[in-house]
């Protein structure tokens, strides 16, 4: 028996451990219906068959939100290894954001991408959509790498954190339209990937 997931299989298994990380619950069949565009309840139904037969989750019928994850780490085939990423807090930022800060949050990320170490911040700011990032979204950061042009970073300023766009030349610019950017900041880490609630989105569109 295969234990591969398909790409859908393998995003309504991610979208599944989000929800149970995030929200605390799995999501109920019409959420992953609507998160994916699937007609109906019935054609999610499928999918998950497939996740219980190959041993990533466990279904337990006629109840709500019936679905439980399987700890699959063990086991040969299985998603990449996971990291545990604490959130540090959200932009923009009324103090300065420190690596070793804790908001009592935290999520699950995939360990190709981000090692252990790497931290989180909420965004609440606007204006972003064209860099494919929305208001409640979560930006994952990674401390010690270099940013380089066209990417995003954290920078330190002297009573705040803001979000900073890299530009050709070595320039930097403030995505915070509230936030003035002095020469004497320095980089708290680069931001490597977006994570997204469902949810969260669904509330912003």
């Amino acid at each position: 028996m295969s234990i591969e997931l398909t790409v859908k299989q393998r995003a309504i298994y991610d979208f599944i451990v989000e929800c149970v990380q995030l929200e605390g619950i799995p999501p109920s069949l019409t959420e992953i219906a609507t998160a994916f565009h699937l007609a109906s309840a019935s054609g999610v139904a499928d999918h998950l068959r497939a996740l219980e037969r190959k041993g990533f989750i466990r279904r337990h019928r006629g109840v709500s939100r019936g679905i439980e994850l399987v700890d699959v780490s063990r086991r040969g085939g299985a998603p990449a290894p996971a990291v545990e990423v604490p959130v540090i807090g959200s932009l923009p930022a009324r103090r300065r954001l420190a690596l070793d800060a804790r908001d009592g949050r935290h999520l699950i990320f995939d360990g190709r991408m981000a090692k252990r170490g790497a931290v989180a911040v909420r965004v609440n700011l606007s204006g972003l959509e064209t860099r494919g990032i929305l208001r409640g979204d979560y930006l994952i950061i990674v401390s010690g790498a270099t940013p380089r042009a066209g990417e995003l970073a954290l920078a330190q300023l002297r009573r705040t954190t803001a979000l900073v766009e890299i530009l050709p030349g070595s320039r930097v610019r403030c995505v915070n339209d509230d936030v003035e950017l002095h020469e004497d900041f320095e980089f708290l880490g680069k931001v490597v990937a977006v994570m997204r609630s469902m949810s969260e989105a669904s509330r912003t569109t």
